[in-house]
């Protein structure tokens, strides 16, 4: 049935490794039933149009995806990585059954109030969290295929752009964004860079020392609440945010100067004291930077 491999050494003849199929058909099954039945709620000839436009954009990303997956196997299959058939099992018996799927469609999207209520429903439950935990996993991939996943969450946070452009929605982008945020917190670690952002790009945040200012992060955070002071974590965004989901440069410019007079009067030690407190003179001078020229700024987690 499969072509022979012989071994030479020894022989003998075997068939080359085969892996059982991994089940991708439900990955995106959600997706594609909330366009659906957003679809069949549209109450305007423009809202009609505007979901085809979604599920035409669907129809494109679907063939990146699929491509995507196929390289995916094929790169782990030439590093000589082969899952098992209970591996594979295991991994296709992981997530929800179709049947749990149906419920959430019919218990969740079908009880939101019309077509964008619906696109809400999904939006908020996809492209917050879910993106940012996403987004924070890119680094764990395989050095031959962190590119290709880097490029394939792109295009996905492309569709997910567009997806809440057709909602068109200022309130719900303002709560999106915060569900984001607050991931962005949640999943950062200890090693985690921090990078502040000016828009626009200030000269200086490119060699900031991120590093330094993320390790020392959580003490900062510790040393800001004894003193009664704005968390910086206030002021987390998320990279690729519009420059009106920032905040005014002076604002986090007085949170950190009184993070730095509380440092010095604080009973907490702080780790790297003398590379920590040059790193929030950077911060300081990116932000003094975004004042003049009027900036809006955020903390980007670098994942």
């Amino acid at each position: 049935m499969f072509p022979k491999i012989t071994n030479r050494i020894c022989g003998m003849t075997i068939p080359p490794k085969t892996e059982a199929k991994i089940d991708l058909s439900h990955s995106n099954y959600l997706e594609r039933r909330a366009l659906e039945m957003a679809l069949s709620r549209a109450a305007s000839d423009a809202e009609r149009a505007a979901i085809e436009r979604l599920l035409a954009l669907r129809d494109k990303l679907q063939v990146e995806r699929e491509a995507h997956d196929q390289l995916m196997l094929a790169r782990r299959h030439a590093r000589g990585e082969f899952f098992s058939d209970a591996k594979v099992k295991a991994i296709n018996a992981m997530g929800q059954s179709r049947k749990e799927m149906d419920k959430t469609v019919n218990d969740y999207y079908a009880k939101q109030d019309g077509a964008m209520g619906v696109l809400k429903a999904h939006g908020l439950s996809h492209f917050g969290a879910v993106m940012v935990s996403q987004r924070g996993n890119i680094s764990a991939f395989p050095a031959d295929v962190v590119d290709d996943v880097r490029q394939m969450r792109k295009l996905e946070e492309a569709f997910a752009d567009e997806w809440v452009a057709t909602i068109g929605d200022p309130a719900y982008n303002a709560k999106l964004m915060e569900r984001r945020r607050e991931a962005a917190r949640m999943f950062r670690t200890a090693s985690t860079p921090m990078w502040l952002v000016a828009q626009p790009a200030c000269p200086l945040q490119r060699d900031m020392d991120a590093g330094t200012l993320g390790r020392a992060w959580s003490k900062l955070e510790s040393i800001s609440e004894e003193a009664g002071l704005p968390s910086l974590s206030k002021y987390v965004g998320i990279d690729g945010q519009a420059a009106e989901d920032g905040t005014p440069a002076a604002e986090v410019l007085a949170a950190v100067d009184g993070l730095l007079a509380a440092i010095g009067q604080s009973t907490k030690k702080l780790p790297a004291r003398k590379a920590t407190l040059a790193a929030l003179e950077e911060v300081r001078a990116i932000l003094q930077w975004a004042d003049q020229h009027q900036a809006r700024v955020y903390f980007d987690v670098e994942f």
